[in-house]
């Protein structure tokens, strides 16, 4: 489960619709203080619903440290990717090219064994592989990202600009059937 308690530290441009965290693409993030550390460095589990606006570089959906310790985000070649465990790490394991689409909510799901990867795109399989070390994620798990301001001027990149929901963070490996029904909109079960 994600950090006890219901706040985070908002930093940048987010806000809610009632239904989602919005990240306007403008640089926003919300951080929770948790042992991300012991959670990443074990067999975990994510899902959440990404509804991506524009893809502007790499848009962050959550990370811990990356990419010494681990984090999935959109690309704006067309897909979900994770990165994890050392530097340089980036992009280690993606889901197929157009796996993403625009504009509408999609169930983003990714397991962790303690060795290799899988990313699951409405429940289905869109990306496996292993990772090379063990993620290092320390004390902060973080919801969007800051980004950074584009070289040739006007705004930012590398910076959310998307819908997040029903966000969810398990410390064990859900079973195919049971990211599926994420994926349907089942209740989030409590193991």
């Amino acid at each position: 489960m994600l950090p006890a308690g219901d706040e985070g530290l908002i930093d940048g441009t987010v806000t809610s619709d009632g239904e989602a965290l919005v990240f306007d693409g403008s640089g926003g993030q919300v951080a929770f203080a948790f042992d991300a550390e012991n959670l990443f460095g074990n067999p975990f589990t994510i899902s959440a619903m990404v509804e991506t606006m524009m893809s502007i570089g790499y848009g962050d959906i959550l990370h811990a440290n990356q990419p010494l310790g681990f984090g999935v985000r959109t690309v704006d070649h067309g897909h979900f990717s994770v990165s994890a465990g050392k530097a340089g790490a980036w992009n280690a394991v993606t889901s197929a090219a157009k796996s993403l689409r625009l504009g509408s909510f999609q169930n983003v799901a990714v397991t962790y064994d303690g060795q290799e990867v899988v990313i699951y795109i409405d429940g289905v399989e869109g990306g496996r592989g292993e990772l090379e070390d063990v993620p290092k994620a320390g004390q902060v798990i973080v919801l969007g990202g800051m980004g950074r301001d584009n070289p040739s001027g006007g705004g930012k990149v590398d910076v959310p600009n998307s819908r997040l929901a029903r966000i969810a963070i398990f410390d064990s490996v859900l079973t195919t059937d049971q990211i599926q029904a994420l994926a349907d909109g089942a209740e989030i079960p409590l193991k």
